[in-house]
């Protein structure tokens, strides 16, 4: 366990970087004085061969029970929790959810495999990659209100290889057929995190939502570059220091492969390119990501779904803005 938690710091931490999101320390973890994380283990009331750990429904159980048998504080904090069971069914995992004030959890199954691995090995090869760790990283992503962000073509060219938030390493391998071991963070996945309370060690009792104005917004098709370009300004009352772009194709490979697209804003002015357009028509979901954690595009509300939506028709071998 000690691999895995080391592992997934590093991991964050060196794509942050990367992305020009810096940060020192991330994903903080109770350790005790030897640099070991605190394990909380509870026994569940079942066996694993009742079923009743199949399917996702009782992590808040799980939890509950940990705080009142180690007498853990309520306070803001995220879960990851691993069930041990040699019959359990669910081998790849469950699921992830977080909340904005950091407040989630990851349910995953744990691979009980010799070897070992240290924070330079691959995420998905050899022994990483039979115990599911990029699926452990992966549900961990999802406590930061991660969607799933699929490799962009710039960066598989460039040796990156698969994404974390795309499809598992044995969808990946067989579509590209390859043998790829490498997982990288992509960018639009270092923005939307960078500031999340999972990152910085902050869970803030509220997360207040920003008050926004954008301006100048607008969005046209460059033939020559073959690119969706976005361009506006964004005037708030708290801080933002990026805009992402999801690329929603009518017709694609789905939605573990979506591409996402990000940058930094400048004094709230953005110029965002989307360059690896499907053949298809679809809607790009634009928004921005704030200082305090905040995601929104209209200012209404939380996440993905009050993003601004740009559809875009494909006709004739030409992107058109617009139904």
């Amino acid at each position: 366990m000690k691999q895995v938690v080391d592992y997934a710091q590093n991991y964050y931490a060196k794509w942050l970087n990367h992305w020009g999101y810096p940060v020192k320390e991330v994903l903080p973890v109770d350790r005790d004085a030897n640099g070991v994380p605190k394990i909380y283990y509870v026994r569940g009331a079942e066996t694993a061969a009742s079923g009743k750990y199949d399917k996702v429904g009782y992590q808040w159980a799980v939890r509950e029970q940990a705080m009142a048998e180690h007498k853990i504080p309520r306070q803001g904090s995220t879960w990851w929790i691993f069930v041990y069971g040699t019959k359990i069914k669910a081998s790849r995992g469950y699921g992830g959810f977080g909340d904005p004030k950091g407040n989630g959890w990851a349910l995953l199954v744990w691979h009980d495999l010799p070897g070992e691995f240290n924070n330079d090995s691959p995420l998905a090869g050899g022994i990483t990659d039979q115990i599911n760790l990029k699926g452990y990283l992966h549900e961990l992503g999802h406590t930061m209100n991660l969607a799933h962000f699929g490799p962009r073509d710039r960066e598989v060219k460039a040796g990156l290889g698969m994404s974390l938030m795309g499809p598992n390493a044995r969808t990946y391998r067989s579509l590209r057929r390859n043998r790829e071991t490498k997982v990288h963070m992509t960018k639009a996945t270092a923005a939307i995190i960078w500031k999340q309370p999972q990152i910085t060690g902050e869970f803030p009792k509220a997360v207040a939502r920003p008050q926004i104005r954008v301006s100048g917004f607008r969005a046209s098709y460059d033939s020559r570059a073959k690119r969706i370009r976005v361009l506006g300004r964004l005037s708030s009352n708290i801080p933002a220091h990026s805009v992402v772009a999801i690329d929603m194709p009518d017709k694609g490979l789905g939605t573990y492969w979506k591409k996402a697209y990000a940058e930094r804003l400048n004094r709230g002015r953005f110029d965002l390119s989307i360059d690896e357009l499907d053949p298809s028509s679809g809607t790009l979901k634009v928004f921005f990501c704030f200082d305090n954690g905040y995601m929104t595009g209209t200012g209404k509300g939380y996440g993905y779904k009050h993003s601004i939506e740009l559809p875009y028709r494909f006709e004739t071998g030409r992107y058109r803005i617009g139904k």
